[in-house]
């Protein structure tokens, strides 16, 4: 017993399709309770399909759903608009070979707002399997190009420096994974540098944060 992908998992009918005991064992208010966590955690809605429903899911099949992040879009800004204003930065130095990126956000009114920077070596860009779609970010600005066959991050600093100059940069939040020279480079130039380590310890609690602005929109 199963339901079907195209099924509604918010659906009586669906439930009864894959609970042969339904009224039974599985009464209707747990699967009312379940139901509802699933809409309001995205995060959840794989678990209910896979336990409540028999379907079979991947872990690809998303954190949060494209439409519920997609409705947090209030539009385009510039850093321009935040001329003076404070911000914290999130800093991923990825292996010289991968994307290294950059964040800057900036929180107003309850509204967070996001500015995204990511480097790639410009020399290995010709082995990438969607190679056509790195260089039309990099027409585009999404991402930036780093002369060579590793990332210089020496683009990076500077680019953390020049968006310094007409903003407050309260921290740099940074995994301490290959970071050690730039972050000794940034603390000397007087940044406030925090180590975030990876691990769930560490970051589970701000996901679930994270999570939770995302579904208030």
């Amino acid at each position: 017993y199963a339901a079907d992908e195209e099924d509604d998992p918010f659906s009586e009918e669906t439930w009864k399709k894959a609970n042969p005991n339904y009224g039974v064992s599985v009464k209707k208010e747990y699967m009312e309770q379940m139901a509802t966590k699933a809409q309001n955690e995205p995060s959840f809605l794989n678990t209910f399909k896979q336990l409540h429903l028999n379907i079979w899911t991947g872990s690809s099949t998303v954190f949060i759903a494209p439409q519920v992040w997609n409705e947090c879009n209030l539009g385009q800004r510039t850093l321009e608009e935040f001329k003076g204003k404070d911000c914290i930065m999130g800093l991923d130095l990825a292996s010289r070979s991968d994307i290294t990126a950059l964040h800057v956000t900036f929180r107003e009114a309850g509204i967070y707002t996001t500015f995204g920077y990511y480097f790639v070596p410009e020399g290995r860009l010709g082995k990438r399997a969607n190679k056509q779609l790195f260089y039309q970010w990099i027409e585009d600005g999404v991402v930036i190009a780093t002369p060579g066959n590793t990332t210089d991050y020496g683009f990076v600093e500077k680019k953390i420096k020049e968006i310094s100059n007409g903003h407050n940069v309260l921290e740099i939040a940074y995994d301490n994974w290959n970071a050690t020279q730039v972050s000794v480079n940034l603390e000397n130039e007087g940044f406030n540098m925090v180590e975030i380590r990876q691990g769930f310890l560490t970051l589970s609690p701000y996901t679930k944060d994270f999570e939770k602005i995302v579904i208030e929109k």
